[in-house]
């Protein structure tokens, strides 16, 4: 269970509102420009088969890309099988999943047997800490910001009656 009140409340969000927050702290930290892709609530299925973002960047003048899976929920291996699949099927150079839940030891023990394509967890303490370096969802003092989060949470349901209105 989690005891840094910032993954209290990420534990708490909406899917799509999670979506957006660890977009933001994907952008901030480096990753590049982040793609939500099509998956926006836990009921739909991604079209890219195991991923809901896509990150592009450059190193120098080389091109990278990193696939991003998204849960809210505990990490499994099969969640690590379905992550390490899509990056190999994508060419992706990195996969990173990230989820406001606690990694269990099994599951860290079982992330080195990856060896073919590279694959990364964020889990609580590490979405936390990006969070935390790029000053997101916190106030200058340190203490969580209940009105960002909030605010996350409109803006995503808004979103949501927006892309439901306008039928693709």
């Amino acid at each position: 269970m989690a005891t840094d009140p910032l993954a209290k409340v990420l534990q708490r969000c909406s899917f799509h509102a999670f979506l957006m927050i660890a977009s933001t702290a994907l952008s901030r930290s480096g990753f590049g420009d982040v793609e939500i892709l099509d998956r926006r609530s836990t009921k739909q299925k991604s079209r890219y088969g195991g991923h809901e973002m896509l990150c592009r960047a450059k190193i120098a003048s080389l091109p990278a890309h990193v696939v991003v899976k998204v849960i809210q929920d505990r990490i499994n291996t099969r969640m690590l099988d379905e992550l390490h699949g899509c990056v190999d099927r994508r060419r992706a150079d990195l996969g990173v999943i990230i989820s406001p839940f606690q990694i269990s030891p099994s599951v860290a023990k079982m992330q080195a047997s990856y060896a073919k394509s590279r694959v990364e967890i964020i889990d609580a303490d590490g979405l936390s800490g990006m969070l935390k370096c790029s000053g997101i969802g916190i106030r200058p003092k340190g203490d969580v910001d209940f009105a960002y989060f909030a605010e996350m949470e409109a803006r995503s349901e808004h979103f949501l009656e927006y892309l439901a209105t306008v039928k693709r």
